[in-house]
């Protein structure tokens, strides 16, 4: 055999066997999702997840609808009236972008985030075959750890933050490093990292410049000048590229302010703390619940790989000298965990150490507060590192029984996550859109205003989608939208202007409705009055120009002031359910004491943020419950179904009163006393913050028929 055939013979097989890697990735896909999620007219299935890929799902088909702006990725009506943009919705311009070009106009919605993850799916494994060649290079052993890296948890703990799945930028930032690749691979990885999502560009870029400092300082391949052309054509092509996706429509006050650096951290006991994801750990606490962001667990299987790679150090005589060869990237991945563990170090539920960093580098924490991804190149670094030493110390055949009874354990391990198929497995949308008085508002609509806006939800925990859908078809301007950064200075100064001009009397433009926190209600019913009337139509509180008929839903006459001592003789005839929220009993001053006294209630048993409620009848207390250690909830079926929960500061800090399914009550700290008549609708609201002292105000409600219950003819 020639040479030159024997080549061509080799090359064949290490396709082949790089095709078989690439295999895994696919059957790992099929494993986890539905096929259907792939085509590109299956946009259901993104809408009925809810949370992020609601909120790409829905960016994505205002961008593609409207016409094209300044940004390229700017997005008009998604966030009215401020904007948005294809990057502000994670909207993976690296797709969006060329398609709104090539297909934006197609008829119907369509979506491209399902061949995203699948493709996402097929690079992890290709490229996790690449970066394993650097350490092993037998094909079997090499197939086997490839499995091993696609079985990682955090990538596989990714599915519901669909940009993020693309951790093949890491890895393949990884073997650009291991191949001493040139600038021009360099900088083609990086715009793409910056078209996919800031974090993993963050990533990409803090490898890339470790490998140029290797050039520099280690390899003496590179001069000073040629690394800072390098980086500075980096710089410009990461702003290039974010400019395009549109993340600087709201300028510099984007990351003021941000919550959740410190909190959306990497614990200490990260790497082997499997919260619901493995089997055979226990799960370890956590000091908040916002550190699931900082998930890095290995999985058991990696663990043990990592337990023998830490075993052949003392033997190793040239571990020193490699560290040496390498330490820019060493430093680097310092640097990355030590942010990702935050300046709030913290160990299960125990804080250790909480550092007061200097304010210079508040835009840094706020534009990556959720700095526990930052682990990620570590933890694939590390990998590979404990590849390369268990090809150093063991022969083929032993790499291949080590690694085979690795992945067995990881994925045994895994079990919880693997069995679980991901999400997008369903099609069916459950929108808390029940009123039928909804479909006469949203045909009415040609701008809905939310306050606040741009928040996931105005009333309920994501409840932008639920707002969006019924206008999303016509496009009409909205800022009930999510995303993932918006400027807080300016919405609440526009929130403030709008209540401040709808006061003085200037009127909002035709066919607007506003949606409106509960809290808000009062002062947007006193400003909006007589032209609109207000509602509540499944919890949300809507005002709507007067010329719309709502025949049936439940109106809202007016909010006026008052005391609860007051409140409760005037309805002293009705039936009133009762319920607390944070602490209502500081400034419970004696009047109203009395007159709750005088309905049965138990007053004197009431403690300094308890949780309690109650439902009192006419001639007395029908029932109360009062807990220190813990929430209080109640249900009563007759004749319409009453729902009460109460929870003080310590217990869950909520309050609710539904009828027949609908919220009534006001989330705000204090009493919420809803008053029924003899047929248990609704009469009056009463929200007192008796935190402060017994006054606040009641809400007196019209319905000209009985209310209706939910699935009645």
């Amino acid at each position: 055999m020639s040479l030159t055939s024997l080549r061509a013979a080799l090359l064949h097989r290490d396709a082949a066997w790089a095709l078989a890697a690439v295999g895994l990735g696919l059957a790992l896909f099929l494993w986890r999702f539905d096929p259907a999620v792939v085509a590109p007219r299956n946009v259901d299935r993104l809408l009925a997840v809810g949370g992020d890929p609601t909120m790409n799902a829905l960016g994505w088909e205002y961008f593609r609808s409207e016409p094209w702006s300044w940004p390229p990725g700017r997005i008009g009506n998604y966030g009215a009236p401020f904007g948005s943009s294809i990057g502000l919705v994670d909207g993976i311009p690296l797709l969006g972008l060329p398609g709104k070009l090539l297909g934006g106009r197609w008829t119907g919605p369509w979506q491209y985030f399902g061949i995203w993850l699948l493709a996402s799916y097929l690079l992890q494994a290709f490229v996790s075959w690449q970066a394993v060649g650097l350490v092993l290079r037998r094909h079997g052993p090499r197939l086997l750890a490839t499995a091993l890296l696609l079985l990682m948890p955090a990538f596989l703990r990714r599915t519901g933050h669909m940009a993020l799945t693309a951790h093949w930028l890491v890895l393949l930032a990884l073997v650009l490093y291991g191949r001493r690749a040139g600038p021009a691979a360099w900088l083609i990885l990086v715009a793409v990292a910056s078209l996919c999502h800031p974090y993993l560009t963050a990533m990409v870029l803090a490898v890339a410049v470790a490998y140029q400092l290797k050039a520099w300082l280690v390899d003496r391949t590179s001069r000073p000048g040629r690394m800072a052309a390098v980086l500075g054509a980096m710089a410009v092509l990461v702003a290039a590229g974010w400019w395009l996706g549109g993340l600087f429509v709201y300028g510099p006050g984007v990351n003021e302010g941000v919550y959740g650096f410190g909190r959306f951290s990497a614990n200490l006991n990260t790497l082997f703390n499997p919260l619901q994801a493995g089997r055979l750990l226990p799960p370890l606490p956590l000091m908040h619940d916002e550190q699931i962001e900082g998930f890095n667990y290995l999985g058991l299987g990696l663990l043990a790989l990592w337990g023998l790679a830490v075993a052949t150090v003392p033997g190793d005589r040239s571990v020193l000298r490699r560290l040496r060869a390498h330490w820019p990237l060493v430093g680097v991945l310092g640097i990355l965990a030590a942010f990702a563990v935050s300046s709030t170090v913290t160990w299960g539920d125990r804080l250790l150490r909480d550092v007061a960093l200097p304010e210079a580098l508040t835009p840094l924490t706020g534009a990556f507060r959720a700095s526990g991804r930052f682990l990620w190149p570590v933890t694939y670094a590390g990998t590979l590192y404990a590849l390369a030493a268990l090809g150093r110390t063991c022969g083929g055949r032993a790499q291949t029984a080590l690694l085979a009874g690795l992945l067995l354990v990881q994925i045994v391990d895994l079990g919880p996550t693997l069995r679980r198929r991901a999400l997008f497995a369903s099609e069916r949308i459950e929108t808390r859109l029940a009123d039928p008085a909804w479909a006469t508002v949203m045909a009415r609509t040609e701008r809905l205003l939310t306050v606040p806006p741009l928040e996931a939800g105005t009333q309920f925990p994501y409840d932008f989608r639920d707002l969006v859908l019924p206008l999303m078809g016509r496009g009409v301007p909205t800022s009930a939208a999510y995303l993932t950064r918006s400027d807080p200075a300016r919405t609440r100064q526009w929130s403030a202007d709008l209540l401040a001009g709808l006061a003085a009397g200037r009127r909002p433009a035709p066919g607007t409705t506003f949606v409106v926190r509960d809290t808000e209600l009062p002062a947007y019913l006193a400003a909006l009055t007589p032209e609109f009337a207000a509602y509540n139509l499944d919890g949300f509180r809507v005002l709507v120009d007067r010329s719309i008929p709502l025949p049936g839903a439940v109106a809202y006459l007016r909010a006026r002031p008052g005391r609860l001592a007051a409140f409760l003789a005037e309805h002293a005839g009705h039936t009133l359910a009762l319920a607390a929220k944070d602490e209502a009993t500081r400034n419970l001053g004696e009047p109203a004491r009395g007159a709750l006294r005088a309905r049965g209630f138990e007053v004197e048993r009431l403690e300094y943020r308890c949780s309690f409620a109650a439902v009192l009848a006419p001639g007395g207390a029908a029932w109360q419950e009062i807990r220190n250690d813990r929430d209080v909830r109640h249900a009563v079926g007759q004749p319409v179904l009453l729902e009460i929960h109460s929870a003080g500061l310590h217990h869950g800090n909520l309050v609710s009163i539904r009828l027949d399914g609908i919220e009534h009550a006001v989330a705000s700290r204090g009493l919420n006393i809803l008053a029924l008549d003899a047929d248990w609708q609704p009469v009056a609201l009463g929200v007192f913050d008796t935190y402060l002292d017994d006054g606040g105000w009641s809400l007196e409600y019209r319905r000209p028929s009985p209310l209706k219950r939910r699935g009645a003819p």
